[in-house]
């Protein structure tokens, strides 16, 4: 139960007005420590994935081990130790990620839903959405826009994630005749996440 943990870890973010709204309430009058993991990346203002982007993953990663090793003094060689372990991990996914993305910088590949914004930014590619973020509205205007410019640069694939209804992208994909991909910017793992949408974008791009 959050009102009894010594250490709250919040990605804290703006876009996430539950952060703000429910902890406030939560955790009132209690003496847990509320870390902002995203303090020192460099934020997309309607974009909280900043896991997204191995930058920014590091830094959350720091942050969260930081505070943990203060609240929890013994634990923390243990902690420095996975903390160094899941460094050099990130690490060698942001080296693998842009040598494998490097001939691709500049391309764009479309999804539902603006999850990959970090991850765009961090690999010089561009994310063209079809919904915008917290609506799941396409709109006429916009749905007709989005399609246009499929067709223009001949993109062949939608990349969807679970947590949202894929109605769109279907309406997209048989519009262009593309395929749609299911990747996870949720997922447990955020380097199985950055993985998986490498994959995709690879097989998005692909000549």
């Amino acid at each position: 139960v959050v009102q009894s943990a010594t250490v709250v870890l919040e990605v804290g973010h703006p876009a996430l007005v539950w952060e703000r709204g429910w902890l406030e309430g939560l955790l009132s009058g209690t003496d847990a420590v509320r870390v902002r993991l995203s303090e020192g990346c460099d934020v997309i203002e309607d974009d909280p994935h900043v896991w997204l982007d191995p930058d920014c993953l590091q830094l959350v990663a720091e942050r969260a081990a930081g505070a943990l090793m203060i609240a929890f003094p013994d634990r923390s060689p243990q902690i420095r130790a996975r903390l160094d372990s899941l460094n050099a991990d990130i690490r060698l996914a942001r080296s693998s990620i842009r040598d494998r993305l490097a001939d691709r910088s500049g391309r764009s590949f479309l999804v539902q839903h603006p999850a990959w914004g970090y991850f765009s930014r961090a690999f010089g590619l561009e994310q063209i959405s079809i919904l915008t973020h917290a609506s799941s509205d396409r709109g006429s205007a916009r749905l007709a826009s989005v399609i246009d410019r499929a067709k223009r640069e001949k993109l062949r694939m939608v990349i969807v994630q679970p947590q949202v209804n894929p109605a769109a992208a279907r309406v997209v994909a048989e519009e262009i005749g593309a395929e749609i991909k299911l990747v996870d910017p949720m997922s447990r793992d955020p380097l199985v996440a950055l993985e998986s949408i490498t994959l995709a974008v690879l097989d998005a791009t692909a000549p």
